[in-house]
C-alpha cells in the first residue's frame, strides 16, 4: 500500500503546475497519468519485491521467490494505479486521502478470502461489494499466491 499513500497526495501536490502546462497544450490528463504511473510504479515494484522476500524468508512461505516477487510488484503496480486514480479524481491532495485511506481498508477486508471463515455457502454479497472485491489488489494478490503457497502441502479432510 505503499504506491497509494505516496501517489494520493502526489497528483493534489502537482496540480498548479499540471494545470498550467494542460492550458499551454502540453498534454492532456491520460498522458500525465501514464507518465507518473510509468514514474512511480518500479519504484513501488522494488519495495515490494523487497518486501515480499524478506516475508518469504520469515514466513516461510512454500511459494517460489518468482511467484512471490512477481505477486507483490504487481499489487504494487495495482495500488500505485489506484492511487493516482483517486488522486486525479480529488480535488487536493488532502481529499484524495479522506477517500483513498477508507478504499484501502475497504479493499484490504473485501480482498481476504471468506474473512468470517464460513463452512459451505455464504450468502451471496451485494453486486457494489462484488465489483469491490473483484477489483481489489489485496484479493488478487492472495488469489495469485494461494496457488502457489498449497501446491504440495499436506492437507487434511480430503
Amino acid at each position: 500500500f505503499v504506491g497509494v499513500g505516496k501517489t494520493l497526495t502526489l497528483i493534489g501536490a502537482e496540480a498548479g503546475v499540471v494545470a498550467a502546462e494542460r492550458a499551454e497544450g502540453l498534454f492532456r490528463a491520460p498522458e500525465y497519468l501514464a507518465a507518473k504511473l510509468v514514474a512511480e510504479a518500479p519504484l513501488d515494484a522494488a519495495f515490494a519485491v523487497l518486501f515480499g522476500e524478506c516475508l518469504r524468508r520469515a514466513a516461510p512461505l512454500r511459494a517460489s521467490q518468482r511467484a512471490v516477487g512477481l505477486t507483490m510488484a504487481a499489487t504494487a503496480g495495482a495500488c500505485t494505479a489506484v492511487g493516482l486514480a483517486v488522486g486525479a479524481a480529488a480535488p487536493s491532495g488532502d481529499a484524495a486521502l479522506v477517500a483513498g485511506v477508507p478504499l484501502l481498508v475497504v479493499y484490504t477486508i473485501l480482498g481476504v478470502i471468506n474473512p468470517a471463515g464460513v463452512q459451505g455457502n455464504p450468502r451471496p454479497q451485494p453486486w457494489p461489494l462484488r465489483a469491490l472485491a473483484a477489483l481489489s489488489p489485496v484479493g488478487m494478490a492472495i488469489r495469485a499466491l494461494l496457488p502457489a503457497e498449497l501446491r504440495g502441502a499436506p492437507l487434511a479432510g480430503g
